[in-house]
């Protein structure tokens, strides 16, 4: 049994929230909110998987990743759970009663369940950001100390090569 983080588990959490967000894609207009939000987090998502094969993540960051990834999974699963609850987000039942019918329980659901799931999405997607964030301040620090290293080899370089053609003048010529 494995424990932490592993690649197949990130790929996961990519894959289910990009079929998430398909469910989304012809939905009605009222739930373009959570739609976006879980657009938001698909893309962040596959922006992190572009850059995590790239990088060599310490341990610390590896828990980090892997709790962040957690938190999409869960909150991904139980919108998926919602969307099955409550059946196509765009079908048109037929006759006034099922309209009528749909209609309440849409209603219910956006106004008792998308809020709070809105808000773990968008929580989520920013926790993701900041890791990413840290990821590319990380790699533009340790661009900077290289560039540091190689300037100051060339200064040094230059007085080594001052200080050797000073020297080697014959002043008993």
């Amino acid at each position: 049994m494995s424990f932490g983080y592993s690649v197949g588990d990130f790929i996961a959490v990519c894959e289910l929230a990009k079929k998430v967000r398909k469910r989304f894609v012809d939905s009605q207009k009222q739930f373009t909110a959570i739609s976006d939000e879980v657009k938001s987090l698909s893309n962040v998502l596959r922006d992190l998987e572009d850059v995590l094969p790239e990088r060599d993540l310490i341990e610390k960051q590896k828990a980090d990743l892997y709790t962040h990834t957690q938190g999409c999974r869960n909150v991904l699963v139980e919108l998926e759970r919602m969307v099955d609850k409550y059946c196509d987000l765009n079908s048109s039942p037929v006759g006034f009663s099922n309209r009528s019918r749909k209609f309440w329980e849409k209603l219910e659901w956006e106004a008792e369940d998308v809020r709070d799931l809105r808000s773990r999405i968008t929580s989520n997607t920013t926790l993701l950001n900041a890791f990413n964030g840290s990821l590319n301040n990380k790699l533009s620090r340790t661009t900077k100390n290289g560039v540091d290293r190689l300037n100051k080899y060339q200064d040094e370089q230059e007085c080594r090569d001052n200080v050797n053609w000073l020297t080697s003048v014959n002043f008993s010529a």
